[in-house]
């Protein structure tokens, strides 16, 4: 979700009198290509003192592809320095980064000040220029009547010509922004969900090919930012529950790849708090911890990175197709079964499976051990997907070719039936034919013997051209071999648009389930429900931070807040709780 800080003061945006000096000159990307940037949270890297710092950030997404960094601002007192460290290594780096603009934090009234903000970094060596013009997004801003984006005050508080790519909703409040205000539009929403900021049910289910639809229609022939993400976990005091995960990595770019978006923006670099950083390790990272190392320290997730790059190849080639020349398996699964973590918001839509995508020059046979659980897969040249019943105990993965080995690998995490304190964060990783490995975690789970359950495994396959298939009626093909690509629809309205969320399933065992249980619903406006009494204001618990509520940014009923700044409102627009 979105990125800021552990605690947020709320005042005068801080004067950049520590940033590192600049070139006057303005280097501009190549405006004919597809752009893919990242999500990268500058509210927790207060700790980092020199561009140095972001060097390796920038180096790597670089080498991934990723052109630029979003960089989510809110009003700390170190906002601007860390800016002017992030905009300087962009420079060294070839790289580029833009701001995006919290509107959590930034009130309808300031609307001049984030137009002054662009004015003061747009001329910059590391600005991110599309179309000549300065590029500049936001996180929320049509959500809150007292915190609205307002594109004609910041264009002309900027006074230079802006590419605005704001956060803004094809329902949201339009009272400050209109769409012929605006160059184009980021979706955040990159998880399926119930449509009320929590997990999908068996009568709710908005897909994230149903966002796209939704906004593409609204767009019209604007630029549409997509999301990309990897997973959702978030387990603060306030703040407690997870989105379906499972295959939404692969699934979600082979969708990229089939609706060919202007832009895409991953979810995200370095948000530690939501599970879906893709960047560096959450304990080798330059950051200050907000809790969240509790959940992600010692779960990498830079497989997930290795995986993206020849997706991110694709997408800028045009192709509906990945193009793979090393051989590699990206594997992920969580530390433990649901049952054994007991009831959590969400849980139940999760799949007790392990994970891999095969990466592969040609064709090999991928065979996955999850516990006492075996299976083998023919798997083509290309991407392809690959899930096994979970087993406690080691988790291994291997390559083989003609009749020989090719490579194996074992993840460095043990499943175990031990799931105290709750933590359903993947752990990632890749075996290849180098022999490298994921690190070790800072705290292995306890080995526990191997599950004797009876195995079952599902495939789905990234490439092919038959024909599309409603995501309520996936057949299995009488063929292996033959299976059907992911089609997006791109007008149709949300009640009915064809929610191609998978590639048929072709399954190892002759009754293979779906990778995703739910029906495609319309969207809800349902608030999240909460324990509280009816009719009950009382309040039941304290939010302390931001990060707590995200990504809403509003309280749900019971919760009081004891940050810092103004009081959030209520998700329901009801008086706060007292």
């Amino acid at each position: 979700m979105r990125a800021t800080t552990t605690s947020v003061a709320l005042g005068l945006l801080a004067a950049a009198a520590n940033a590192a000096p600049f070139k006057t000159s303005t280097v501009k990307r190549q405006d004919a290509g597809k752009i893919v940037a990242a999500h990268f949270m500058i509210g927790i890297m207060q700790v980092r003192e020199s561009a140095a710092d972001y060097d390796e950030d920038m180096k790597k997404a670089k080498a991934a592809g990723i052109d630029a960094f979003a960089l989510n601002i809110a009003k700390d007192d170190y906002t601007d320095a860390q800016l002017g460290y992030a905009y300087e290594s962009a420079a060294n780096n070839d790289m580029k980064v833009f701001i995006s603009f919290d509107y959590n934090y930034f009130e309808t009234g300031e609307n001049d000040a984030v137009g002054a903000k662009l004015k003061e970094y747009c001329s910059k060596p590391g600005q991110l220029q599309v179309d000549g013009k300065c590029f500049a997004s936001s996180f929320n801003g049509d959500t809150d009547a007292t915190k609205l984006f307002n594109a004609k005050t910041i264009r002309a508080a900027a006074g230079t010509d802006l590419y605005l790519v704001p956060n803004l909703s094809p329902t949201g409040i339009r009272d400050a922004t209109a769409v012929d205000d605006i160059d184009g539009s980021f979706n955040w929403i990159g998880w399926d969900s119930n449509g009320a900021n929590r997990a999908p049910t068996a009568d709710a289910n908005v897909t994230t090919s149903d966002f796209d639809s939704k906004y593409t229609e609204w767009l019209g022939g604007k630029t549409y930012m997509a999301p990309v993400s990897p997973w959702f976990f978030t387990n603060f005091a306030s703040k407690a529950w997870v989105f379906p995960g499972d295959l939404l990595w692969f699934r979600r770019w082979n969708e990229i790849l089939a609706l060919a978006p202007q832009m895409i923006e991953i979810i995200t670099w370095n948000d530690y708090g939501e599970s879906h950083y893709i960047g560096s390790d959450a304990e080798t990272s330059k950051h200050n911890d907000d809790g969240s190392s509790a959940w992600a320290n010692g779960f990498p997730h830079d497989g997930w990175l290795e995986m993206a790059q020849p997706y991110i190849a694709a997408y800028k080639a045009g192709s509906k197709e990945v193009s793979v020349t090393e051989d590699k398996l990206v594997y992920w699964y969580r530390p433990s079964p649901k049952a054994a973590c007991g009831a959590f918001d969400g849980i139940d839509t999760l799949q007790d499976s392990v994970f891999v995508v095969a990466l592969l020059a040609s064709a090999g046979k991928v065979t996955v051990t999850s516990g006492g659980n075996t299976q083998t897969f023919d798997a083509p040249a290309g991407a392809s997907a690959y899930q096994v019943d979970m087993g406690t105990g080691k988790q291994t993965f291997a390559l083989a070719r003609d009749g020989a080995d090719v490579f194996s690998g074992t993840g460095t995490l043990e499943i175990s039936d031990n799931c105290s304190p709750v933590n359903l964060n993947a752990f990632v990783g890749v075996a290849k034919g180098d022999g490298s490995s994921v690190p070790a975690p800072a705290a292995s789970a306890e080995p526990v013997s191997s599950s004797a359950d009876a195995p079952q495994a599902t495939q789905v396959n990234a490439s092919s051209s038959a024909a599309p298939v409603n995501a309520t009626e996936i057949p299995v093909p009488s063929n292996a071999n033959s299976v059907t690509p992911i089609v997006l629809p791109t007008s149709a309205p949300m009640q009915n648009a064809t929610s191609a969320v998978e590639s048929p399933v072709v399954s190892a065992s002759p009754s293979p389930a779906p990778v995703t249980s739910y029906e495609a619903a319309p969207i809800v406006t349902a608030t999240p429900t909460s324990a509280q009494a009816p009719g009950s204001n009382a309040c039941t618990a304290t939010v302390t931070a931001s990060e707590q509520i995200r990504p809403t940014n509003c309280l749900s009923a019971g919760q009081a807040w004891g940050g810092d700044g103004d009081t959030p409102s209520r998700c329901d627009g009801a008086p706060a709780c007292s």
